[in-house]
């Protein structure tokens, strides 16, 4: 971990985010985001930058179902 760098914890990025914590763990665990840093006590840490991606693929995710329900008709 750098020290140059913003940490946040696993509430603040699921805050930023919008997604909750349990998702954002369990994304981590089935590979939709890349491995995230770990402190000292073994809990996440985020990055700003992967802060970032958590809200790029936040944004994907919620333009994918869009389109699966215009899809649907709904």
């Amino acid at each position: 971990m750098s020290p140059n760098t913003t940490w946040h914890t696993i509430r603040e990025a699921s805050l930023a985010s919008g997604l909750p914590e349990s998702a954002l763990r369990y994304y981590e665990q089935i590979g939709i985001i890349p491995p995230i840093a770990r402190d000292p006590s073994g809990r996440r840490v985020y990055s700003d930058d992967d802060a970032q991606a958590l809200l790029d693929e936040h944004r994907d995710v919620i333009a994918q179902v869009k389109r699966l329900q215009a899809q649907a008709g709904r």
